[in-house]
């Protein structure tokens, strides 16, 4: 990732998911050896696995949910705080780096900014087969039970 990632609009896309832990089950809060207030960001189908993030970070992250530029958010946030906009920068800017590399956190213009979600619906054709069912989608890889051909044999594409 570079500077210039971080220098224009990122926005959290649609499918990320900003779940406080104390909304957890006992046993995964358990397993996740988190704090009170702690926040879990996750995105479906990324192959990154979710990250714990204190209450402070999940609100700065938050103004994210439409394009902002990392200045304007952190702005924003330490404005509605009280907090030194100089000082939340600093603290926020390696979390933020690393949300943007590991796909929470993206371009407002980039694709990636758009759900994670199959490319194909049932009864579209791709490939000469005829798409019956999505069976698995992630970031980087779809998985269809289609109907190959004529023969309408069944398979997977």
């Amino acid at each position: 990732m570079t500077e210039t990632a971080l220098s224009g609009p990122l926005v959290l896309p649609g499918d990320v998911l900003l779940v406080p832990v104390a909304d957890l089950s006992a046993g995964a809060r358990l397993q996740l050896n988190c704090q009170d207030g702690d926040v879990a960001i996750t995105r479906p189908r990324l192959r990154t696995p979710s990250r714990l993030v204190s209450a402070g970070a999940a609100e700065l992250l938050r103004e994210f949910a439409s394009p902002s530029t990392v200045v304007e958010a952190v702005i924003r946030r330490s404005r509605a705080c009280g907090a030194d906009p100089e000082a939340t920068l600093e603290g926020a800017y390696p979390l933020l780096a690393r949300l943007v590399r590991e796909g929470f956190l993206v371009s407002a213009s980039d694709a990636a900014a758009r759900r994670i979600e199959a490319s194909w619906d049932a009864g579209e054709r791709i490939a000469g087969c005829t798409v019956q069912c999505c069976l698995q989608v992630i970031e980087d890889t779809e998985v269809y039970q289609v109907r190959a051909g004529g023969a309408g044999r069944e398979a997977a594409l």
